[in-house]
């Protein structure tokens, strides 16, 4: 099948991240799931109010067989300004170059919580029950700050900063990301044929997060020793990710090679997290990803994971069951979801409990 977007951007196999020549646009059709082609998608209908819904529409099936076929794509179009974009590598920059007592007094370890400061191995994702694999990143975590959150959850709370740390370009990137956000799931309603505004009531104050990265060089020559982020899924909806000119990112094809996602400038990798999976009762796909840090130069990302209210609950969109393909998973709150994936990861966590709010 065919996506009908600005292009393909093809990836290379590559057991180690080598720093290859960008990979080229092309036109011709390629099939996603076996050679992990990730489309480049206009989105300039979704943006625009005075776009018509047969547009909308096309773009929306666009995504919906991205989504259905690899679990990614890149974004272009997206209304979000280049001055914004620099800014928040800069800010991120400034952000981790301060010392490391700074960085700590915004410490989640110390919060209870996942907001705020996490150091070199403090969340691990490629978990296996058994042994973990050090994540090689540093980050920061902020999101948004809605009234009632403490009666759900106490892991999700206020967030805190460095000292002296400008939050505001952070805050403002916030609102813009959360505002794409909810015009990516308009077309995520209109792809699997739901009426445009399905998501709308349950995105009134999303479980929204904005994560800073860094991810230090790495001279090891071997994957395991360098993985800035272990092999992982996302645990949402959707993650919206900026990612700088040193690359890095990753994901698994189906026939189980380690494939490049080249960086294209001035776009968003789009990729989708289990509980849009759960939501689409296995349709759309979240798919296996990773990150190998550079063995010379740093690394800075910023992902923006969206996700509806925490007490919306996740159960099968209407489109994707039938009587020949019943609901796969049971009902379950978005912030259940999300925390019993963060726990593994995040041992400092304590247990969500939707029943015995603390």
């Amino acid at each position: 099948r065919r996506v009908h977007g600005e292009g393909y951007l093809e990836s290379t196999k590559s057991p180690l991240h080598n720093m290859t020549e960008p990979s080229l646009v092309r036109s011709v059709t390629p099939s996603v799931t076996e050679d992990a082609v990730i489309p480049i998608i206009d989105i300039s209908s979704l943006i625009d109010p005075l776009s018509s819904i047969a547009s909308r529409q096309v773009t929306a099936n666009e995504i919906a067989t991205a989504c259905r076929e690899i679990g990614f794509f890149y974004i272009i179009n997206h209304g979000v300004a280049k001055d914004v974009i620099d800014r928040m590598f800069q800010v991120t920059r400034n952000l981790f170059a301060l010392p490391e007592a700074t960085k700590q007094f915004a410490s989640m370890k110390d919060a209870g919580g996942i907001r705020g400061y996490f150091a070199v191995g403090e969340e691990n994702l490629d978990y296996n029950g058994r042994t973990v694999l050090i994540d090689l990143k540093e980050g920061l975590d902020c999101g948004f700050e809605w009234g009632g959150w403490h009666q759900l959850s106490s892991n999700f709370f206020e967030n805190k900063f460095p000292p002296s740390f400008d939050i505001t370009p952070v805050l403002e990137y916030r609102n813009i990301m959360a505002d794409l956000g909810c015009k990516l799931v308009r077309g995520f309603a209109l792809g699997l044929q739901l009426p445009e505004d399905f998501f709308q009531p349950i995105f009134t104050q999303p479980a929204a997060t904005i994560r800073q990265l860094h991810y230090p060089p790495s001279q090891s020559s071997s994957a395991t020793s360098r993985l800035g982020c272990g092999a992982h899924t996302d645990y949402g909806c959707c993650t919206l990710l900026l990612q700088d000119d040193v690359g890095g990112l990753q994901i698994k094809n189906r026939q189980g090679d380690w494939i490049d996602a080249p960086v294209v400038e001035g776009a968003f990798v789009v990729n989708l997290g289990d509980m849009m999976q759960r939501w689409t009762n296995g349709n759309f796909k979240s798919t296996l990803h990773r990150v190998l840090s550079h063995q010379t130069r740093d690394r800075y990302s910023i992902p923006f994971f969206f996700n509806p209210n925490l007490d919306a609950v996740i159960e099968c969109i209407p489109t994707c069951s039938s009587p020949e393909t019943s609901p796969q998973f049971p009902p379950e709150t978005c912030g259940n979801i999300l925390l019993s994936r963060y726990g593994p990861t995040m041992k400092h966590l304590e247990q969500f409990d939707s029943d015995n709010p603390q």
